[in-house]
This record gives C-alpha cells, structure tokens and sequence, in this order.
C-alpha cells in the first residue's frame, strides 16, 4: 500500500513499464508477484496552491495561505520590498503561482512568486471612517514572494504572514 497524499494530485506511480496514476487522499494497492529486481516509482508532483481554513477559523475568514506539497509558505516584508504587506491582497484565480529556486537565499531554498495588489483604504491614519461601498480600491499591482513558513525570521526583524487577505468572487449558497 502507498499513501497518496492529499496534496498530492497528478501522482504517477511506475512498476516497470506500468504506469499507474492512483488518486490522492487514498491508499494505492500494489498487489503482484513481486521479482528481486523490481522497481518502483512514486512521483509526487509539489505545487504551489492555495488553501483556505475551516469558516469558523474567524481570524483566518477571507484569508488564503500558500502551500506546495506539505510545506506551508509565509511572506516576509524583507522579501518584499517596496510596499507593506499589511496591504497586500491577491486574488487567488488571478495570481499565478509560480516557483523559483534561490540558490544564494537562506541556504538554497524554492520561492513561491503570485502576483498581487496593494490594497488603497482611504486616508491611512484613520482607523474608523464611515462605510462607503467604494473605499476600498486595488491599488498598484505588485509580486509577492513566499518562503518556507519553517525559515522564517533568520535575517532579523521583519513582519510575516501565513494567511493573508483574499478577495473572491462571492457565490449563492443556495
């Protein structure tokens, strides 16, 4: 039996010159008459995506964390510079997440790249102001770049974000 993950879609397992492709968030069977000199391939793709927590996670309502293959990823305002990332806000059907290997950042580590807007909230010193359905505006587009959640804060003092805000098209429950 080999567990698929449930990050695990597209997985590919190889016996021989059989192909199989098994169903993620199951046990996959092989079952056969097994010779010394068999070989088995398992190919887990790792892609980047999107995930969102449970409704009732309050602090996390209409937030969205990246993942690639078990690993979480946060953003640090050291990687990106030129905007606050308390202001950043993607939307997840249009970021494009993409990934970049950095061989000279924290000692060779994959990125995650999505493309993002900074969000424009009237005038920044007022914390209450009255409801107007049309303050709040996407401002300039940005690129945003995530790290292992389990790197962060080796390269000093810096906000970080695991979740961070979403903006998604609003659906009928019923």
């Amino acid at each position: 039996m080999i567990r698929i993950p449930r990050w695990g879609p597209g997985t590919k397992v190889k016996v021989g010159e059989r192909v199989f492709e098994p169903r993620a968030w199951e046990y996959f069977e092989l079952s056969r008459r097994w010779d010394i000199s068999d070989v088995v391939e398992v190919d887990i793709p790792l892609n980047s995506m999107f995930v969102t927590a449970h409704p009732m996670i309050e602090a996390d309502w209409s937030k969205v964390a990246i993942v690639r293959g078990p690993l979480i990823y946060c953003i640090e305002q050291i990687d990106n510079e030129g905007y606050d990332i308390n202001y950043l806000v993607v939307k997840p059907d249009e970021a494009n997440l993409r990934e970049r290997y950095e061989h000279h950042l924290l000692n060779r580590v994959i990125v995650v790249e999505g493309n993002g807007h900074i969000l424009e909230y009237g005038p920044k010193d007022e914390v209450y102001q009255s409801y107007n359905s049309k303050q709040l505006r996407f401002g300039k587009k940005v690129t945003f770049k995530a790290i292992p959640y389990c790197l962060w804060n080796n390269r000093g003092k810096t906000k970080m974000y695991v979740w961070f805000k979403a903006i998604t098209p609003v659906s009928s429950l019923s």
